[in-house]
């Protein structure tokens, strides 16, 4: 239909304009039912990525990631089997990450063996685990018009559209199917703007770190041309779904979940990989969304739209939380908060043992200036992971898990300044930033019940001494318990509130680690009984 196809000229006139033309195909082979495609993303005459296709499936992509004209990773992808079956294997230079799918534990579960001495054998082997179903719990300038002025004319072709559904949803000519419940929810006119900046302003910003990228350093990697050219193909490809009626969901706390995988699916309304479901919960008032409401819904989408490139918390960089701040920023974003996102959003860390402290790093201050700990936090633990003993990395953990109400990593930090008398100035820095709250009135409070939880996770993170962890833990289940008491009742003020919030979250992390990921290194199963037993006992699980 006209209005469509206009709307699809204006997606298209984007990539053809941009810097980064390099989305299409340089050669295309097809043998029986395989077929490899290769792409230039940034037509240095160097292949980039390469895709293999059997039966029209994905199963494999190499891809260069710092344009030397080397394939840094490879990644192979299966259809689900079992629990013991990985869906994904990722390759890279040092390391190999095994991705299973357990479905009766809802979650990704992530094993990674690491060659720590470059000697062609994995030497180290940790565990992590996510949702499956990724989800968001509640700079740059560019020129977006073109996107915007097509939302008033998208909006009187979706009202002619509306007799045609199938299966109550439109499906669109620029790259989504739209369900008629975020019209009904949202309004016409607001959903198509909401949809055309989010997109636009999204494209527009990766496209501009994209550039700014390869002018410092075109040889570095470039995460935001990864996403953005990841973005295209999705986007010209595979119609996104997006849904905002889905029934049986939890969605306490949860602005949006998206699909990582083809395996993903949800079944009221039914969507398949690649979908976006948005909470029901908003707008409060259906048709009158509120400037806040409209503004975290704009950047929802273009979160969650990262997720269906394959992006999971706390595997790599965090994109989707530091891109949504990055390139669509509210008021209630700061520009130092701004300024911080965009460093992770740009991507441009190499993949060695500098490269992930140089993330580290990053991820704590922006955690910082965000209010987003939770996911720098997770930065820094699979880092202590990968570099135990390490005296920087457990100085990071503990500032990473200090703040205003989180009085965790505050205890750390006077446990591991009594621990380490000598500091670099980096540490003695990251030591003063976790003790800046020590003296609030709900901080101290706190800090004999934090104190267990400090020592817990010292002896298992930096001394790598489950058991030590688990005797801390066990010797204090009244604790625990009153941890978990205080969860429960009624805060005196919101201080108080998100303090007890942080101290239940924190009180799981080491006891899950050794129950669930077997960490230290596949720790026996008589301290990962012990950790669950523990967790139950206390009322943590």
């Amino acid at each position: 239909m006209k209005t469509l196809i206009t709307y699809s000229i204006i997606f298209i006139n984007f990539f053809s304009q941009s810097a980064f033309a390099g989305s299409n195909p340089v050669s295309e082979k097809v043998t029986g039912k395989t077929k490899v495609v290769s792409y230039d993303y940034n037509d240095d005459k160097k292949i980039d990525l390469i895709e293999t296709y059997e039966s029209g499936e994905l199963v494999k992509k190499e891809q260069d990631l710092d344009f030397d004209g080397v394939m840094d990773e490879t990644r192979e992808i299966k259809a689900y089997v079992s629990d013991t079956e990985p869906v994904e294997t990722i390759t890279r230079k040092d390391r190999k990450l095994k991705v299973y799918r357990n479905e009766k534990l809802k979650l990704f579960i992530t094993t990674t063996e690491i060659d720590t001495d470059g000697d062609g054998k994995y030497d180290k082997t940790i565990t992590d685990h996510e949702a499956i179903g990724q989800k968001k719990g509640e700079a740059c300038d560019p020129t977006i018009s073109p996107f915007l002025n097509a939302a008033t004319v998208l909006e009187a072709d979706i009202t002619k559209a509306m007799g045609k559904l199938n299966n109550g949803f439109i499906k669109t000519d620029f790259g989504y199917k739209i369900h008629q419940s975020c019209f009904s929810s949202w309004g016409v006119k607001a959903f198509s703007s909401i949809m055309s900046q989010s997109m636009g302003q999204g494209l527009s910003c990766l496209s501009d770190l994209a550039q700014k990228n390869t002018k410092a350093n075109p040889k570095a990697p470039n995460g935001a041309l990864n996403n953005l050219m990841g973005l295209k193909r999705l986007i010209e490809k595979d119609h996104v779904s997006i849904v905002c009626n889905e029934a049986g969901y939890d969605w306490k706390g949860t602005a949006g979940h998206a699909s990582t995988s083809k395996e993903d699916k949800i079944t009221n309304p039914k969507a398949n990989h690649p979908f976006i479901s948005l909470s029901p919960a908003y707008p409060k008032k259906p048709g009158k969304g509120t400037e806040e409401e409209v503004a975290e819904l704009t950047k929802t989408i273009f979160h969650e739209q990262l997720h269906n490139l394959g992006i999971r918390h706390g595997e790599g960089i965090e994109y989707p939380y530091s891109c949504e701040t990055c390139c669509l920023p509210t008021k209630d974003d700061s520009k130092e908060a701004v300024t911080a996102a965009c460093k992770i959003c740009s991507g441009q860390y190499e993949s060695n043992k500098a490269g992930a402290e140089s993330y580290v790093k990053d991820a704590v201050v922006w955690g910082e200036v965000t209010y987003n700990s939770n996911q720098s936090l997770k930065a820094v633990v699979n880092y202590i992971k990968e570099n135990p003993k390490s005296q920087s990395g457990i100085i990071l953990f503990a500032r990473a898990n200090a703040g205003i109400m989180a009085p965790v990593g505050t205890e750390m930090a006077k446990i591991l300044k009594s621990k380490f008398p000598k500091l670099s100035k980096d540490e003695q820095t990251n030591l003063d930033m976790a003790l800046q709250y020590k003296d609030s009135a709900h901080i101290s409070a706190q800090a004999s019940k934090a104190r267990v939880l400090a020592e817990a996770n010292i002896a298992l993170y930096y001394d790598n001494d489950p058991a030590k962890a688990l005797s801390v833990l066990e010797s204090n289940k009244a604790i625990l318990k009153s941890i978990v008491a205080q969860s429960k009742k009624k805060p005196a003020n919101t201080a108080e509130k998100y303090t007890f919030q942080q101290m239940f979250t924190d009180s799981k992390k080491a006891l899950v680690d050794i129950w669930l990921q077997n960490y230290p290194k596949n720790v026996d199963d008589a301290k990962s009984d012990k950790a669950y037993t523990i967790l139950k006992e206390v009322g943590l699980i």
